[in-house]
């Protein structure tokens, strides 16, 4: 789960018992993704977004560039995580090096959700009441 309390809770869904917790972020987690190699993302509206290793509960790698919360991640299958931001844009990120490898930006408002489509395409909505299909 994502926490308003700033951390991430791995829980049992039939116990309810916290069975890991993750901290590191210094404000609200708004998302948690699972990541294909087994690791998860997680995004915050302390602007960062945070990949842990799920054995350790240790953050593996830090993505800055967002000037806003990052509301939403998924990973694509190019070894790319794809996240969106309440500061309009739309950035790939590098889960080696943890650099942003490109930046899209077109819409006017706070970028609110996005999902992957099979043909690795994205697909954002926003507050500009617009939704985009980017390829």
């Amino acid at each position: 789960t994502a926490s308003w309390d700033t951390t991430l809770k791995i829980i049992n869904p039939l116990t309810g018992k916290v069975l890991k917790t993750f901290t590191g972020h210094t404000s609200e987690v708004l998302h948690v993704s699972q990541i294909a190699d087994g690791r998860i993302a997680s995004s915050s509206i302390d602007t960062t977004i945070r990949i842990w290793n799920v054995q350790t509960t240790v953050c593996d790698l830090v993505l800055s560039g967002h000037t806003s919360n990052s509301r939403w991640t998924v990973q694509i299958m190019s070894g790319l995580l794809v996240s969106c931001s309440k500061d309009k844009t739309i950035r790939f990120w590098n889960l080696e090096t943890g650099e942003t490898e490109k930046i899209l930006s077109g819409h006017t408002d706070y970028i609110r959700c996005m999902l992957l489509l099979a043909d690795e395409r994205v697909v954002s909505g926003s507050d500009d009441s617009t939704i985009r299909i980017w390829g």
